[in-house]
C-alpha cells in the first residue's frame, strides 16, 4: 500500500489501488471469518468513491485452494452457525494456510465457548479451568511458526493463544511481528485523501477525543458519526460515558431508545442503558443492565468497572472490589479499576491497601492529576507528610483537572506550622480560582480566613483587611470575618494613637501638652500614615 502521507485527492491511480487492496483485505478476512475486521474492511471500501483499476486486482484464487474448495465450504457454513468443533472436525487435514486458520481459530472459539457455558450462572465471568485445549493450539502453532509455516493471520492467532494463557511477553512479541506498518498511519491522513465519508475513521477520532478528555469534541465526532450512520452501534457505550459526564440527560435519554430499537441484546446497548439509569440515580438498574451486558459478554472491560461504580453508589463494597477485581482480570492495565479499588479501601479505612492500589492507577496514569491527588491523600492518613506534599505539588504542576491540589497543600502546611508556605499555598489557590472562574464557596472562604488571620498575625492590617472583608461574603466564615475586622479596627485604633500627634511648625519638635506628668512619656507612637509626610 502506498504511504498515505503522500497521496492527494487528486491521485485517483493511488486511491484505485487502495481500493483493490481493500478488496482484497475484505475477502480474505470474510474467507477466515474474522467477520469485524472484514466489515472494517467494507466500510472502508464504501467510502472510497473511485473506479477499479482491473490491472492491479485479480480475485483469482490459488490452485491448492480450489482443491479444497468442497471442504472450505461445508467447515464455514457450520462455522456461520456456530458448530465451532464439526467445522473444525473436516478441515482437520487442510493443506492451505487459509483454511488451516480457520480450523484452528474454530477449534480456539470452541473452547471458549465451552468455558462460557459451563460457567456458574452468576455476575462472574467463567471460572479459569484446565487450559488443555488452548495448550495443544500453543503446541501446534508453535511448531509451524518455527518452521516458518505461518502466515500473518496464523501468527496474529498465536499471539491470541499465548494471550490467553497469560504469557504476556511471548504475545506481545508475536503481535508486533503480525503487525502491518501501513496500520499505524495517522487517522487524520485518512480523512484528508478520500476517507471522509469512513465511519471507523470517524468513530476512531471520536475515541482519541474521549480518551483525550475533550468531551466537547468527542461529543460532536460522535453525533456526526450518528448522522452518517444512524444504525451504528460500536462505540455507542463510549458516546454514552460522555453524555454521562457531560450531564445530557435528554441525549442520553434518546440514545438508549434509540440503541435498544436497533438491538436490545447488544452489550452496547446494555451499557447505554446502564448508563442512562445511573445518571438518574436509579443504580439498581444500572446494575441489572450491566450484568446483562456481562452475560452477552464476561470480558466486557467497561461493564465491570462501570458495574463497580454502581455497586459503590449502593454502598456494597464488597460487590464493589469483585467488579473492580474482575475488570483487572480482564485488563491488567485497566487504571479506572485500580482506582476503583483504592476508593473502596479508602471508604473500609484499609489505608495501606488504598495506598498499593492507588500507586498501581498512578503508574499506569503518571500524568493524571487525579491519580497523584489520591496517593497524596492516601500518603497523609498514614502520617507520611513530606511525600504528600510532593504528590500535591506535582499533581498541580501536572494540571490539576479538580483544582484541589494546592488548597489540600495549603492545608497540609497549616497542619505542619508552615505558615508562610501555607499563605503562599492559599494564595495560589484563590488566584487560580478567580482566573478560572471557579466558585468553591467552603474552600474559598476557608483560604480567605487563614489569610486573613495569618496577615493580622503579620500586622499587614491592610492586607488582612481585605482578606477578612472577602470572608464576609460566605455565610461559612461571616461571623468570624465580623471578629477579624473588629480586631483590625482596635489595632489600627491602637496605632494611630487617642490624641492627635503634632509637629511644631516651626522646629519640628513635640510640644509638652503631649506628655503627662514629669516621666515625659508619649501617649502614641506616630502611625506609618503620618511618618509618610514630607518635611
Amino acid at each position: 500500500m502506498a504511504d498515505i502521507s503522500t497521496l492527494a485527492l487528486s491521485d485517483i491511480p493511488q486511491l484505485s489501488r487502495m481500493k483493490s487492496d481493500l478488496i482484497r483485505a475484505h475477502s480474505q478476512c470474510s474467507q477466515r471469518r474474522l467477520l469485524n475486521s472484514a466489515k472494517w474492511s467494507a466500510e472502508m471500501l464504501f467510502s472510497l468513491d473511485v473506479q477499479i483499476d482491473p490491472q492491479v486486482y485479480t480475485q483469482a484464487e490459488t490452485q491448492d485452494f480450489l482443491m479444497e474448495y468442497d471442504k472450505y465450504a461445508l467447515a464455514t457454513s457450520y462455522f456461520d452457525l456456530k458448530e465451532y468443533d464439526r467445522a473444525a472436525y473436516f478441515i482437520q487435514d487442510a493443506k492451505h494456510l487459509k483454511i488451516y486458520f480457520l480450523c484452528m481459530y474454530a477449534r480456539y472459539l470452541a473452547d471458549e465457548k465451552r468455558k462460557n457455558d459451563n460457567a456458574s450462572d452468576s455476575i462472574g465471568p467463567p471460572d479459569k479451568m484446565e487450559n488443555e485445549v488452548l495448550k495443544t493450539l500453543r503446541s501446534e502453532l508453535y511448531k509451524r511458526y518455527i518452521n516458518k509455516e505461518l502466515d500473518g493471520y496464523c501468527i496474529y492467532l498465536y499471539g491470541v493463544v499465548l494471550k490467553k494463557l497469560d504469557l504476556m511477553k511471548d504475545a506481545l512479541e508475536i503481535f508486533i511481528e503480525a503487525l502491518n506498518e501501513e496500520a499505524l498511519k495517522i487517522y487524520q491522513n485518512f480523512v484528508e485523501n478520500g476517507f471522509a465519508k469512513c465511519t471507523y475513521i470517524t468513530s476512531q477520532i471520536a475515541v482519541v477525543y474521549h480518551n483525550m478528555r475533550d468531551a466537547d469534541l468527542a461529543v460532536s465526532m460522535f453525533s456526526e458519526l450518528q448522522e452518517m450512520d444512524p444504525y451504528r452501534l460500536e462505540n455507542m457505550d463510549i458516546f454514552s460515558n460522555l453524555l454521562y459526564i457531560k450531564e445530557m440527560k435528554a441525549d442520553l435519554a434518546h440514545l438508549a431508545h434509540r440503541c435498544c430499537d436497533i438491538d436490545k441484546y447488544r452489550v452496547e446497548t446494555c451499557c447505554v442503558i446502564g448508563n442512562y439509569y445511573s445518571l438518574r440515580q436509579q443504580h439498581e438498574k444500572a446494575v441489572l443492565y450491566f450484568q446483562r451486558a456481562l452475560k452477552l459478554n464476561p470480558h466486557y472491560l467497561s461493564a465491570w468497572t462501570l458495574m463497580g461504580h454502581e455497586f459503590m453508589e449502593l454502598k456494597n463494597t464488597s460487590a464493589a472490589l469483585q467488579s473492580y477485581r474482575q475488570a483487572i482480570e480482564v485488563n491488567r492495565r485497566d487504571y479506572r479499576a485500580w482506582y476503583g479499588l483504592g476508593q473502596t479501601y479508602e471508604i473500609l479505612k484499609m489505608h495501606y491497601y488504598c495506598l498499593y492500589y492507588y500507586r498501581q492507577a498512578q503508574q499506569l496514569r503518571p500524568n493524571d492529576s487525579r491519580m497523584v491527588v489520591a496517593l497524596g491523600e492516601s500518603y497523609e492518613k498514614l502520617e507520611r507528610l513530606q511525600e504528600a506534599k510532593k504528590c500535591f505539588r506535582k499533581a498541580h504542576n501536572i494540571g490539576d483537572v479538580e483544582g484541589m491540589a494546592l488548597i489540600k497543600l495549603a492545608r497540609l502546611h497549616e497542619r505542619l506550622h508552615e505558615e508562610d508556605q501555607a499563605a503562599t499555598a492559599y494564595k495560589e489557590y484563590i488566584n487560580e480560582a478567580n482566573r478560572e472562574g471557579i466558585y468553591n464557596t467552603e474552600e474559598q472562604s476557608q483560604a480567605y480566613k487563614y489569610l486573613a488571620t495569618h496577615y493580622l498575625k503579620l500586622g499587614q492590617l491592610d492586607d488582612a483587611y481585605e482578606a477578612a472583608q472577602k470572608c464576609t461574603e460566605f455565610t461559612e466564615t461571616r461571623e468570624e470575618a465580623k471578629a477579624i475586622l473588629k480586631q483590625i479596627q482596635s489595632m489600627r485604633a491602637q496605632k494611630e494613637g487617642l490624641a492627635d500627634v503634632r509637629m511644631d511648625d516651626s522646629t519640628g519638635s513635640i510640644t509638652n501638652e503631649h506628655f503627662h506628668g514629669n516621666d515625659h512619656t508619649p501617649i502614641a507612637r506616630l502611625s506609618p500614615v503620618n511618618l509618610r509626610f514630607t518635611p
